[in-house]
């Protein structure tokens, strides 16, 4: 429930003459970040770094088991990372963030050299985007000075499931508290503006459907988002629903996080009640309308022309459809957790998944990210512009065989949506 360390003591007690004899609840940081044990070390350094703590307690099933300190991380021979996470949260200028994110690149290799799983890459990496974002929203109000209202900063899709790779542009929106004063929204089209050119500076480039926080109906008093997922969910055109989807991958970079349970309260009713049915058969149909590139005999399909014939496009032909067919259950179960793992999880607990599908999607996911790391990871090695289209005859006889049964459980996934959620 709370923590209290060497510099709360100085800092709080003696510095400021109070009584040794109260509470240590009186002093204690309230609920303070804590971290899954079985986590990667380098996640624990992006977040101490990302929000310049130097004590992270470790947790398991829930129940405190240790704590690392910024001591301990730095007796380790990864320093580079850490060192660059500093840097982030350091930067003074968005120039200086520019600087240090030209290092990313080389941070993705060292993270896969170091022996990291490749499907645990996107968790960090989305890690250090997040800490990135945060800099940048501290910058800004270093330049506009104190916010009209309570706010939040929002990341949609792969941000928020926290499964980014290299190739990612973003997609963001802000939301803030209703009884903001008039004139408000111009602060925080200016914070939006300079947050959004920055990350732009920084490598993750503008969202090409214009899904970020310069957009007025991304950024919105907290009944304005309220009212647009009741719109969502109400809309009678199955076609219109496709396209915000992405919406539903929602999580808080910064800010208040009340205004975010709200958010995430209205996603949950999205799922039931009258009319309903519409919109979660539209989104079904959209997941199981992807073409999984399995023919006869289980032969891969390949692109046949084009700057990247005979190879396969990892992300539209395997993670995608997986991410949205997941996402459709997690809806109709009004289950709100964004990541693709953590959904399968819930909807296993909730006995909305069989052991045997859970197990089979989950796996499916996790041979898929890390194929699509390791691709990226190659490509930064060789100096090319990072892409999805995977050769599969550069992949192990046993990799190609499980790629194929990721292919498989897809498309099996796939009807069976069509028959939980007919259109």
């Amino acid at each position: 429930c709370g923590i209290v360390t060497d510099r709360d003591l100085r800092n709080r007690v003696l510095a400021q003459g109070r009584n040794p004899a109260e509470s240590v609840g009186a002093i204690m940081t309230a609920d303070p970040l804590t971290l899954d044990a079985s986590s990667p070390v380098l996640e624990g350094i992006l977040a101490m770094a990302g929000r310049g703590i130097h004590h992270l307690p470790l947790v398991r099933d829930e129940r405190v088991v240790g704590v690392v300190t910024t001591r301990d991380l730095m007796t380790l021979q990864t320093q580079h990372p850490l060192y660059l996470a500093a840097q982030v949260q350091k930067a003074p200028s968005v120039e200086r963030l520019v600087a240090v994110c030209r290092q990313i690149p080389r941070l993705f290799e060292l993270l896969l050299a170091s022996g990291m799983r490749p499907e645990q890459v996107p968790k960090v990496l989305t890690t250090l985007n997040d800490t990135v974002t945060r800099r940048l929203i501290g910058l800004a109000r270093q330049q506009l000075g104190p916010a009209p209202a309570p706010f939040a900063w929002l990341a949609f899709g792969s941000q928020a499931r926290e499964e980014q790779s290299l190739k990612t542009d973003q997609d963001n929106g802000l939301v803030y508290a209703d009884d903001a004063p008039a004139g408000a929204d111009a602060w925080f089209a200016a914070l939006a503006r300079i947050v959004c050119d920055g990350l732009d500076a920084c490598g993750y480039p503008h969202c090409p459907g214009k899904v970020m926080a310069t957009t007025d109906d991304w950024r919105q008093p907290l009944s304005g988002w309220l009212q647009h997922f009741r719109d969502w969910a109400g809309l009678p055109d199955p076609t219109a629903v496709l396209r915000v989807s992405i919406f539903f991958d929602l999580r808080a970079v910064y800010g208040e996080p009340h205004l975010v349970t709200r958010i995430r309260e209205a996603m949950a009713e999205c799922g039931s009640g009258r009319g309903k049915s519409v919109f979660v058969a539209a989104l079904a149909r959209q997941a199981a309308e992807y073409d999984v590139p399995l023919g006869f005999f289980r032969r891969f399909v390949l692109a046949s022309k084009g700057e990247h014939a005979e190879t396969l496009e990892i992300k539209a032909s395997g993670l995608l459809p997986l991410t949205d067919l997941v996402r459709v259950r997690a809806i109709a179960a009004g289950i709100t957790a964004p990541g693709t793992q953590a959904r399968i999880a819930q909807l296993l607990e909730e006995e909305r998944l069989s052991r045997q599908d859970a197990d089979r999607l989950a796996g499916a996911h996790r041979l898929l990210a890390g194929l699509r790391v390791r691709l990226h990871a190659e490509q930064v090695r060789r100096g090319v512009e990072p892409h999805n289209h995977l050769d599969p005859d550069a992949l192990s006889h046993a990799e190609r065989t499980s790629l194929r049964d990721a292919f498989r459980v897809i498309r099996e996934a796939q009807k069976g949506l069509m028959l939980d959620f007919p259109t």
